[in-house]
């Protein structure tokens, strides 16, 4: 019998002897073992320069064998006959074995590493300009290098060493803390100018307070004239001269009396009296007067009488 594959086998042989009347028949069954073939392949190679594309890349050069499947996986992930695709930068371990046909002996597990490196970006920090005594500003920043439709994990932090806009000048505005696993990051710092407040804006005066400016809330410009709205007559015009009104500030104490044009008394000719007139009407109201009293005394005096 003829044997192809490797493998173990028992063979049971028989030994016939030429004289089988002085000698015994003998069987033996005898072990055959057939060892596997050296399985031959091509090891992969990792590849070299690779760099952060927001895409997915095959880290190695694939391997080979003619008898058997060869197998990959990185780091702890399942054994695939894919050939292995990264995104993120980072160090990896790529780990390959050949299972072999039944004739060959299997390649063990084996690995090398590959290295995708983080690409380079830059976090500038904008410049940014206020009038002093303003509110300060949100601080921003721009991205230089970031790949489309990709973004960082952390997101930076922007400082600027004030706690209002009272003092005009020069302010390093520092971005820092920033993170990534794909990108090497710069950091270029702004600068926030607060601009000297020279123009006041807003507020109303009055006669007694200036306007407060809405920017720096400081008082500025003249004082208002009086605000008289309310005036009353004060019912004094006479035949000489115009009567005269008053009227109260609004926003403070102080008194303004003005004339009243056209009010001054005018005495029509009919209501005018003569001296000789007068003095009658005295002497007639006087004497109808003592009559009155006269006539009183004798009622009173008859009266007693009668009693």
């Amino acid at each position: 019998d003829q044997v192809l594959d490797a493998g173990s086998y028992q063979l049971e042989v028989l030994f016939t002897p030429l004289n089988p009347k002085n000698y015994n028949t003998i069987t033996k069954t005898i072990t055959l073992n057939i060892d596997k073939l050296e399985t031959k392949y091509t090891a992969p190679k990792a590849i070299d320069g690779l760099v952060y594309n927001n895409t997915n890349q095959a880290l190695i050069i694939p391997g080979g064998t003619t008898s058997g499947m060869m197998y990959y996986k990185v780091n702890d992930g399942n054994w695939s006959l894919n050939l292995p695709l990264v995104k993120d930068a980072g160090t990896y371990t790529v780990y390959y074995k050949v299972i072999a046909d039944k004739n060959y002996k299997d390649i063990e597990e084996q690995s090398i590493t590959v290295k995708i490196e983080k690409t380079n970006i830059t976090i500038k920090a904008d410049n940014l300009s206020i009038e002093q005594y303003t509110s300060l500003p949100n601080l921003t920043y721009q991205i230089e290098g970031l790949l489309k439709e990709d973004a960082i994990e952390v997101n930076p932090t922007l400082k600027v060493n004030i706690e209002n806009s009272n003092t005009f000048g020069n302010y390093e505005i520092v971005i820092s803390d920033a993170s990534s696993i794909n990108y090497n990051i710069t950091y270029i710092n702004g600068t926030l100018t607060i601009n000297e407040h020279l123009v006041c804006l807003g507020g109303s005066a009055t006669c007694t307070t200036k306007a407060v400016c809405s920017i720096c809330l400081q008082e500025y410009g003249t004082l208002e004239d009086h605000l008289y709205i309310d005036y009353k007559y004060n019912n004094d015009a006479t035949t000489e001269k115009d009567g005269t009104v008053t009227a109260k500030c609004e926003n403070c104490d102080a008194i303004h009396t003005k004339t009243l044009e056209n009010t001054k008394i005018i005495i029509t000719p009919q209501e005018e009296k003569t001296p000789t007139s007068l003095g009658l009407g005295i002497l007639i109201g006087f004497i109808s007067t003592s009559a009155v009293v006269v006539g009183l005394y004798f009622f009173l005096f008859k009266k007693k009488l009668n009693k």
